[in-house]
């Protein structure tokens, strides 16, 4: 059986088992959409060396990458997806309802995505619910939950020396290539006592690897941790603490234009956030949730002289804006309602009101000349240094919506929704402002025969 068709029966099996999982009674209101959910025994088993970008373009036929991630390539490395037919710009990744996307449209999230700390993960690429506001591709994780005895998991894996392929003698080389790698992840569970409970982990991870076949060899790193506390004040209530950190280390994306082996790029993340949930005997049910994020990242250059060719490494200012020191934040809050519904009532409604808040402090970092060759003839000499002012931009989004399951009959059901955003954003010393106010209304009928069922949507 060939790689191709076992990865297809690989996408059906888990497509199959998400047709199930957006039908479940404790999704809440979130209309099937077009999407895969996969849950934490399917993302410990499959061979994606702890790397959710790795299964994304893998398993996801709808998901395009930018690069290779799997078999322990590119660790700790951010890669930029995004759905068919859509830009990486409109790319959301979320932890539980908060989002950690980038703000500033790398379509990569602000922490790396490991497959340790979560329970599910819910990938969707179109026909997205009103809690959703992107028309590309979404990904929502949830924090691993305490089991109700103490467990613990050690596990650790690597590769290296004969265990690697060495590149064919007579092909081209291959983009890049795994010349060593090795992880370790430790993860504990259980109760603290009746009503509270941890789960807990962290991991390590290192890679070396070679790119087109260029010496020196570059050097990857991964360290991150987690910690998901939740207390059952009542059989109806509940309060979930999660707390993830994150440390990374990595050749400078641009070392090759650069001709600096040397160049490095690290990243500090963490993000925080805790959740109030309640749910009445009547159906009822409310939660509130707010969370904070931060990366900073920093570069460090050892050449301040360098050439780029023009055709192979693009325009010199996009490359030099990678070289940018950056401290990104996001803090959101927001709050879900879903009332009970009279007896014998054909609807079921539910609200939502959501503020986010992003920003992102940024300074070049590189000083030296730029050499710039067209088609290796002189073109231009850039010379830059660090007395730059800093660009400080934000920007506001503030939504709420609506929503409204009517069943029409036993076999008709209208999916209603009306979601509203306004969005403010500004860099400091620009002339003007940005201010946009939107409506985005939807409906969606259903028809279902048996157990199967298709959707349209206007």
């Amino acid at each position: 059986m060939t790689t191709a068709v076992r990865a297809a029966i690989l996408v059906l099996i888990l497509r199959g088992s998400a047709a199930a999982a957006a039908q479940s009674p404790a999704a809440g209101y979130e209309p099937p959409s077009i999407g895969t959910t996969i849950e934490a025994n399917v993302l410990q088993d499959l061979p994606i060396g702890d790397n959710l970008y790795a299964l994304l373009e893998t398993t996801q036929a709808e998901v395009i990458a930018d690069r290779f991630n799997a078999g322990g390539l590119n660790t700790g490395g951010p890669a930029r997806l995004s759905g068919f037919l859509g830009s990486w710009s409109q790319t959301l990744f979320r932890v539980g309802d908060l989002n950690i996307s980038d703000p500033n449209g790398t379509g990569e999230a602000l922490l790396f995505p490991e497959a340790m700390p979560w329970q599910r993960l819910r990938v969707e690429t179109g026909l997205m619910p009103v809690q959703i506001n992107t028309p590309g591709l979404a990904v929502t994780l949830e924090p691993r939950r305490p089991f109700p005895a103490w467990r613990g998991t050690i596990a650790g894996s690597g590769s290296g020396g004969s265990l690697v392929a060495d590149a064919p003698a007579d092909q081209p080389p291959p983009i890049t290539r795994l010349d060593e790698y090795a992880r370790g992840e430790a993860f504990v569970s259980g109760p603290i006592n009746g009503a509270l409970g941890l789960a807990a982990g962290g991991a390590w991870a290192g890679s070396r690897g070679l790119f087109r076949e260029l010496e020196p060899l570059t050097r990857n790193t991964l360290a991150s941790g987690f910690a998901h506390l939740t207390l059952a004040a009542s059989a109806n209530r509940e309060f979930r603490a999660f707390g993830w950190l994150q440390h990374a280390e990595r050749p400078f994306q641009e070392w090759l234009s650069f001709q600096d082996a040397t160049a490095r790029t690290s990243d500090t993340a963490v993000h925080v956030q805790s959740t109030w949930e309640e749910r009445s005997s009547s159906g009822g049910r409310w939660r509130a949730f707010g969370g904070f994020t931060q990366r900073s990242r920093k570069h460090e250059f050892g050449v301040p002289s360098v050439v780029m060719e023009r055709i192979s490494a693009g325009p010199v200012p996009e490359v030099i804006d990678e070289a940018a020191d950056r401290t990104t934040r996001r803090l959101a809050g927001g709050l879900r309602l879903a009332p009970s519904a009279a007896a014998g009532s054909r609807h079921a409604v539910e609200f939502g009101v959501d503020v986010d808040a992003a920003s992102t402090n940024a300074r070049n970092q590189f000083a030296g000349t730029v050499h710039e060759l067209i088609d290796s003839s002189q073109a231009r000499i850039w010379n830059y240094d660090t007395r730059s002012a800093e660009s400080r931009r934000r920007v506001v989004t503030t939504s709420a919506y609506a929503a409204d399951r009517i069943s029409l009959s036993q076999t008709l059901t209208l999916d209603a929704s009306l979601r509203t955003e306004l969005v403010h954003g500004y860099a400091e010393g620009a002339e003007t402002n940005v201010n946009w106010l939107t409506l985005l209304p939807a409906a969606r009928l259903r028809c279902a025969s048996g157990a199967s069922s298709r959707s349209t949507k206007a």
